[in-house]
């Protein structure tokens, strides 16, 4: 041991007792050492950030500014903290650890449903339309070659303004013509009514004029009648059965909604019974005639 110099005191530790000065030199030694290492490892760190600062150019002052305030803190702890070994932090591949940008594309499929078919519209069946008359008619025409004249009546009904069917009936009323005169000089008559089906079909129909084809078919008799009058009681001295067939055609006008005037015209085919000899009177023959009919005549309300 070495022997202090004289007129010094020795150190005491804090117990009291005297300390070693070697023992103290060599851990302030080692404590200078471990300071000397880590500012070693500092300077290392400052250096490999420097590098990196000045291999990138275009960085930003703002990261350079955050790695040295970085660089002061890690000198701090370092400086605290002798004994713990300086943090390396390698910022060489910091700019790898930014992952890059993406675009997600959301793509939506929509599939369109066609639309079903709209339904047929439903045919609207109207009902039949039935318009029915009744009316008055006069015919002039031939008895026997002499002109005469039938006057009569009709009734009907019209379905959908195209057929009708109804009938009529009609009488002899006027003759003019020579007279018919029996064996003892007496003037006598003819007399003849007859009743039928009425059937017509219409070919036109406007808002004024309709035409029709029309048939009359109807049964009936014809008399020689002691009176020369065409009314009244017959008093028939000879009596025929007849059948008659009158097709013609007719041209209507409506005079109002409920009222309407017609023309027709055809030929009267008459068969009958045979009249007792000398007697032969021809009921066949051409007719024309005018119809007053009534009934409702205009549009459906």
């Amino acid at each position: 041991m070495v022997a202090p110099p004289p007129g010094s005191t020795p150190p005491a530790g804090p117990s009291g007792a005297p300390v070693d000065p070697s023992a103290a030199t060599d851990a302030a030694g080692k404590v200078v050492d471990q300071v000397g290492n880590a500012r070693d490892r500092i300077g290392e760190a400052r250096d490999r950030v420097e590098s990196l600062t000045a291999d990138d150019d275009d960085g930003d002052d703002d990261e350079a500014d955050a790695d040295e305030e970085a660089a002061s803190e890690d000198e701090a702890l370092a400086d605290d903290e002798a004994a713990r070994e300086a943090v390396v932090v390698d910022y060489t591949r910091s700019w790898e650890d930014v992952p890059p940008r993406q675009s997600v594309v959301v793509t939506r499929v929509i599939h369109v449903h066609p639309s079903p078919p709209a339904p047929a519209p439903e045919e609207v069946v109207e009902p039949a339309r039935v318009r029915g008359f009744i009316g008055a008619s006069v015919r002039g025409t031939a008895i026997n070659t002499n002109p005469s004249a039938l006057s009569g009546a009709r009734a009907g009904f019209t379905f959908d303004d195209r057929f009708t069917i109804g009938g009529a009936f009609y009488s002899l009323t006027a003759r003019y013509g020579g007279p018919i005169v029996d064996s003892h000089g007496n003037h006598l008559g003819l007399r003849m009514s007859y009743a039928g089906v009425l059937l017509a079909w219409t070919l036109y129909q406007g808002r004024v004029l309709h035409v029709a084809l029309e048939s009359l078919a109807g049964a009936g008799a014809a008399c020689v009648s002691r009176s020369t009058r065409m009314v009244g009681r017959r008093e028939c001295i000879e009596k025929v059965g007849l059948i008659s067939l009158e097709p013609g055609v007719e041209v209507g006008f409506r005079v109002t909604d409920w009222a309407r005037v017609s023309l027709a015209g055809g030929y009267r085919f008459v068969t009958r019974e045979a009249w007792r000899p000398p007697n032969d009177f021809l009921l066949s023959g051409p007719y024309v005639g005018l119809n007053v009919d009534f009934g409702w005549f205009g549009e459906d309300r």
